[in-house]
């Protein structure tokens, strides 16, 4: 829901973790598809690009050669599993 900023500097205690923490249980959990849901309302299209650029960055460096698709959510979204 949040970015890793937003999680540390004004939403630390709000129950919901950040982009960051959800790339590194996909990687333990070997997850092949993380896909961002409940976005922050007040976020509009470009803040949701703006994480999902440095999610996937981040993926890239923390996956240590392994893949991880990350993409967003949004209404209408199908995914085949």
């Amino acid at each position: 829901m949040y970015s890793l900023n937003e999680m540390i500097n004004s939403k630390e205690d709000w129950g919901h973790s950040s982009n960051v923490v959800g790339v590194d249980l996909c990687l333990r959990a070997h997850v092949k598809h993380y896909c961002m849901f409940h976005h922050e309302p007040a976020h509009g299209d470009e803040a949701i690009h703006t994480i999902l650029g440095e999610t996937r960055r981040y993926a890239e460096i923390a996956g240590d050669g392994r893949a991880l698709q990350v993409s967003a959510a949004y209404d209408g979204l199908v995914i085949d599993v």
